[in-house]
């Protein structure tokens, strides 16, 4: 259904590394403009089609979202090869949860906000295991592959960025990947959470100085 390899468009890497570098913020101006009346009308018609539990509209909304979210769970996940199981178990919850769409914020917020709790539900769910099994088994811990790089960069500053984002918590990583690889406004993430924005600034402050941290801990060791 999707594709199985991630075009390597490295957006946000200058406002990344200026804020951990220099302690500079994303510009504002980075979120999208409003859709025009015309998309609107579309997307309501679209909407419209799959609370009527049309096939074919819920294989043209997966056509319209299914790689921005593919894009957005991998960086979230930091690329784990389960990923595309919860990219399909984001689509299932649409299907099941598209007649209580009330259309109060646009489609892809709402797709978005389904994506990001799939992925936070699927991190818990990886800790209750590893909490079940680790006082019965030695897990033995092996060098992580690496499957699939989407920020593909010759600069050596992204690589150890990208190895520091795999090694934060996952609310960390959430945030960072929002802001500066998503390019999504705090008012955006605000609204596809439904969380305070002093509250997402506080976390953005956080996990920038932990990632720097990490990404400065493993200069040391190396």
């Amino acid at each position: 259904m999707f594709p199985q390899t991630v075009g390597g468009k490295r957006r946000g890497f200058k406002d990344y590394r200026n804020a951990l570098e220099m302690g500079t913020e994303p510009s504002l101006q980075l979120a999208e403009n409003e859709a025009s009346g015309s998309c609107q009308d579309d997307e309501l018609l679209l909407v419209e089609r799959l609370k009527k539990r049309d096939a074919v509209a819920f294989q043209e909304l997966i056509d319209l979202h299914g790689e921005t979210l593919r894009i957005l769970i991998g960086r979230l996940m930091a690329f784990d090869p389960e990923m595309e199981d919860v990219l399909q178990k984001t689509f299932v919850q649409v299907w099941q949860k598209i007649p209580s769409f009330r259309s109060q914020s646009s489609i892809r917020t709402w797709i978005t906000r389904i994506a990001i709790n799939q992925t936070r539900n699927h991190q818990r769910s990886v800790r209750r295991w590893l909490r079940h099994f680790q006082d019965r088994f030695t897990l033995e811990t092996t060098e992580k592959e690496h499957p699939c790089v989407a920020e593909n960069t010759q600069d050596p500053r992204w690589d150890s960025i990208q190895l520091a984002m795999e090694k934060i918590p996952y609310r960390d990583r959430e945030i960072l990947v929002l802001v500066y690889l998503e390019e999504k406004s705090i008012a955006e993430i605000a609204d596809a959470l439904d969380e305070k924005k002093n509250t997402l600034e506080v976390r953005l402050h956080r996990a920038k100085k932990l990632l720097k941290q990490t990404i400065e801990r493993s200069r040391n060791e190396s």
